[in-house]
């Protein structure tokens, strides 16, 4: 079985092998209305479930509780120079 962690930047990334399946899902908004990656926001939206969430105004405020700029990864990587 995989390691729940992998490796990013030097870092730990939590649930690697869940965000690595919804990685797959493919991304049906505009690339102006991509601020987040789908992955990550679907991630979030599968754990604010798991912990009841009943609605999108519940994940909403899960997100908000766990630290919104600590959870989610912008959608596109910052170029190295």
């Amino acid at each position: 079985m995989e390691a729940a962690f992998q490796l990013r930047r030097g870092r730990p990334v939590p649930f690697a092998v869940l965000l690595a399946a919804l990685a797959e899902v493919p991304d049906p908004r505009r690339a102006q209305g991509q601020r987040y990656s789908m992955s990550h926001l679907l991630l979030f939206s599968v754990l604010g479930v798991l912990a009841g969430a009943t609605s999108y105004k519940k994940i909403i405020a899960f997100i908000a509780l766990q630290g919104h700029s600590v959870l989610i990864m912008p959608c596109r990587e910052p170029v190295a120079d």
